[in-house]
């Protein structure tokens, strides 16, 4: 194929906030035969909680594999009984932005 990027199969996975690192495969786990691969962490904003910027390798495991680059937002809510949740806010493709 023409014009399609080949992203680097060896992009290393990165270090995370340990909060964020520890809530990320249950995020990402529901995703049916998808994988995502931390690959830069950009950095946090605080808006009733917290939003993580991160970038991900996305690997599409069926019906073949194919693997892309994408923006995530995760968002942590403020402590409710100490407790945070996490949730995705967006998952951006990368490749398709100029």
């Amino acid at each position: 194929m023409t014009a399609n990027w080949t992203i680097n199969d060896y992009l290393d996975p990165c270090n995370l906030p340990q909060n964020l690192a520890s809530a990320f495969p249950g995020l990402v786990e529901p995703l049916i035969d998808i994988g995502y691969t931390p690959v830069l962490y950009c950095g946090y904003q605080f808006v009733n909680g917290i939003n993580y910027m991160l970038i991900c390798k996305r690997v599409t495991l069926a019906p073949c594999f194919s693997s892309t680059l994408v923006k995530c937002i995760i968002h942590e809510s403020l402590p409710v009984h100490g407790l945070s949740h996490y949730h995705i806010l967006s998952i951006e493709d990368l490749m398709g932005i100029y």
